[in-house]
């Protein structure tokens, strides 16, 4: 769910939400394969409704030790009455726990068509308390 707390310009000030499903296999020799189903209701870009959207991924990951390869291929549908905007990327990321409850991740999402960024690179750290 998201709610509108942005300012004006920023956020579309409305109420959105939707239900994600992530699957996740763990197959043998450290490989897992998740998918990640989602349905969202998002406002109208021009405020008076409402439409589908609709996230989905495909996410093939192998552990090597402290370290984790990802592939991912990504796309996301806005139905949009004014129009359907269509996103496709090829993501890949890798993970490094130094820790138990310390892991660093960098990344790069590379967009397969004109609706979307060519290129978004990432780098971020998680800690677990």
């Amino acid at each position: 769910m998201k709610l509108p707390t942005a300012r004006t310009g920023i956020g579309n000030g409305k109420v959105e939400g939707g239900v994600a499903a992530p699957i996740n296999y763990s197959v043998p020799d450290g490989w897992t394969v998740t998918l990640g189903p989602q349905l969202d209701v998002l406002a109208d870009f021009d405020g008076r409704g409402r439409h589908l959207g609709v996230t989905g991924l495909v996410n093939i990951a192998k552990q090597f030790g402290q370290f984790t390869l990802y592939n991912e291929i990504w796309t996301n549908q806005n139905f949009d009455p004014t129009g359907t905007v269509r996103q496709y990327s090829y993501d890949i990321a890798l993970a490094w726990l130094p820790h138990p409850t310390l892991q660093i991740d960098v990344g790069l999402n590379i967009g397969l068509n004109r609706n979307t960024p060519d290129v978004v690179s990432y780098i971020g750290i998680s800690t677990r308390f």
